[in-house]
């Protein structure tokens, strides 16, 4: 009994403390629904974007000429949608088809510009090594070469193992060419003709592997030390002499 008229007590003054802070009690109450409900259509509103972005991007797709050319989308028409849609998967995609899409028709500046754009707009996603490739693409085509040649190195030391990293040593080795650093050529080639013995990329390296050979024959080759090896003198065994024998005596019976 007593215990039931505690726990009413109980009751009662929680009753009369809510009372008195009722509105306190109703806007929290609000403020946790209110972020319940932005949270949902956040995530509703992030689904809805993502799925519309990508039904435009789709939908941009290559035509054709009475004549049966194919005529490719145009870049602004990648750049415009991807400004449509900032932030989605979609919008980056757009992106660097875009730029691909100008370096395609020769805008190298232009096109190094929304790859970088890219790279600032995008940190986090998967498609950075497309971009990075893109700009020191971007770079050789204009012909800054030092730059392109260090784009290119710092994306081979960061990305080893990504599909594309053949094509930029590749890329790398022919500036060093280029740039008559034939021995730095020299090397990336060969590791390339080890590496992608199978591929496109390695018959194309064991092709200026001949070439660089051809032209500097003392290219690859090993430098010898010069070093006096001395080697003992190993006497031959020494042959036991035959034992020798005493001839018999002959005795000879005096009388």
């Amino acid at each position: 009994m007593d215990s039931e008229i505690a726990h009413l007590e109980g009751v009662y003054k929680f009753w009369a403390w809510a009372e008195k802070h009722k509105p306190q009690i109703l806007w929290a109450a609000l403020a946790a629904l209110a972020i319940g409900v932005g949270g949902y259509y956040y995530t509703w509103h992030r689904g809805t974007t993502e799925r519309t972005a990508a039904e435009d991007l789709a939908k941009l797709r290559p035509t054709s000429t009475p004549g049966g050319i194919s005529v490719p989308v145009r870049a602004e028409d990648y750049l415009k949608l991807a400004g449509e849609h900032p932030g989605t998967q979609a919008a980056g995609r757009a992106l660097l088809l875009g730029a691909g899409a100008l370096f395609t028709s020769g805008q190298y500046a232009e096109a190094r510009t929304q790859f970088e754009r890219f790279l600032s707009e995008y940190p986090a996603t998967p498609l950075r090594s497309e971009a990075l490739f893109g700009s020191a693409a971007c770079l050789e085509a204009q012909g800054k070469a030092p730059e392109a040649a260090a784009a290119f190195k710092n994306f081979t030391d960061r990305y080893p193992t990504d599909p594309a990293a053949p094509r930029a040593k590749l890329a790398l080795a022919r500036i060093y060419e280029e740039q008559k650093q034939v021995e730095q050529a020299y090397q990336v080639y060969s590791e390339l003709s080890e590496t992608e013995h199978s591929g496109l990329v390695g018959m194309l390296a064991d092709t200026r592997l001949e070439d660089l050979k051809r032209t500097h024959p003392t290219l690859g080759a090993r430098t010898v030390t010069n070093s006096t090896t001395i080697t003992p003198t190993l006497k031959p065994p020494a042959v036991a002499a035959p034992a020798k024998t005493s001839a018999p005596v002959a005795k000879t019976n005096k009388p």
